[in-house]
């Protein structure tokens, strides 16, 4: 009796060891991969924008802050701040216009990468100082939640039209209504 008890909880105690160590090794597994995202993506930044140690550190920071109060993780703000590299932002410009993209994504569903380049899309066309992402984000979510169109389709239509609508002098307003 006491051997058999003996090995019961025995092969018990693998199959529970089992059942927490699996879980936890995808887990670390799956956070070691989110910090080398991460780190990537500022590494990255740093090649596009030339940025010097005191500028990344800044961003570093910012991007860790936002990913502890927002919904979004810090992996998804250094994403995203890259892609307003990649528009042609300076560090201070996507610094700045980080908040509106994060704007932009919460309220269409946007990944928080496309949310980055169709806000730089749109700042970009119009000559919009980066200061205005907040103002452009709620702008265009606003058009998306009150029409049918989805922000890719608004996305698309800044695309085909921007150009045209700033060399005729109309504003990113007249183009999302």
């Amino acid at each position: 009796e006491v051997a058999s008890l003996a090995k019961t909880l025995r092969n018990s105690g693998m199959v529970l060891s089992a059942a927490i160590s699996a879980p936890l090794a995808v887990v670390g597994k799956s956070a070691l991969t989110m910090a080398a995202d991460f780190e990537q993506s500022l590494n990255i930044m740093q090649q596009v924008t030339g940025a010097t140690d005191g500028q990344m550190q800044m961003l570093q920071d910012q991007a860790l802050q936002l990913g502890a109060d927002t919904v979004f993780g810090a992996g998804d703000a250094a994403e995203a701040m890259l892609e307003l590299a990649k528009a042609g932002m300076t560090v201070e410009e996507a610094s700045a216009a980080i908040s509106g993209v994060m704007d932009l994504a919460a309220a269409s569903g946007a990944g928080l990468g496309q949310a980055a380049t169709i806000a730089a899309s749109a700042l970009n066309t119009f000559g919009l100082d980066a200061s205005e992402s907040a103002r452009v984000a709620d702008l265009l979510a606003a058009g998306a939640n009150a029409s049918a169109a989805e922000i890719t389709d608004l996305a698309q239509g800044l695309q085909q039209g921007g150009f045209a609508f700033d060399m005729a002098g109309q504003n990113v307003d007249d183009l999302v209504a």
